[in-house]
């Protein structure tokens, strides 16, 4: 299935100029569909998924385009892996840090992801409500000797989608 922008930004209620923008700017130009061309450019599910999921780290957990492209990637390629996981959700976390390359400090992110497996809610001997689940971790992204902050950003990665699939109408 292929989207036009147009379709794209009514849906999922993003202004179409600022869908146009985050598109080249996280999954690069159409050379087929310039603005002289004639054409519309045609975006996959996973294109359009991957523009949105984008627009949610910028517009909600406040990081910049460049801060985005640098996770996006990592990220994208492991959700696509984890699609059949026998994990009930995951959360993703993404620490900020700094690293030293070439004499100059950068920034960069560390992403780690905890995935629930199981989760159980029960009352104890005194009546207190008791929490207990059986997770796993994984890294995502590692960056050689980071120092990392105590900016620490965390998303759900199965809200996002399944909010974009509601949008689009997308099973």
């Amino acid at each position: 299935m292929k989207f036009t922008s147009t379709d794209l930004a009514e849906k999922l209620e993003i202004n179409p100029t600022r869908w146009k923008r985050w598109s080249r700017e996280f999954i690069g130009k159409d050379d087929k569909a310039g603005m002289r061309s004639g054409f519309t450019r045609k975006y996959t599910y996973d294109e359009a998924l991957k523009v949105y999921f984008g627009s949610y780290l910028l517009t909600q957990v406040k990081m910049s385009a460049e801060e985005v492209k640098t996770v996006l990637g990592s990220l994208m390629n492991w959700l696509k892996k984890k699609k059949d996981s026998d994990v009930k959700e995951w959360h993703i976390y993404i620490r900020e840090g700094k690293i030293t390359k070439k004499g100059k400090i950068l920034t960069d992110f560390l992403i780690t992801a905890k995935g629930i497996i199981e989760y159980n809610k029960t009352k104890g001997e005194s009546g207190r409500l008791l929490y207990t689940e059986s997770y796993c971790t994984e890294v995502i992204r590692t960056v050689g000797d980071m120092k990392p902050e105590a900016n620490l950003k965390m998303i759900h990665p199965a809200k996002i989608v399944k909010e974009f699939n509601t949008k689009l109408m997308v099973e």
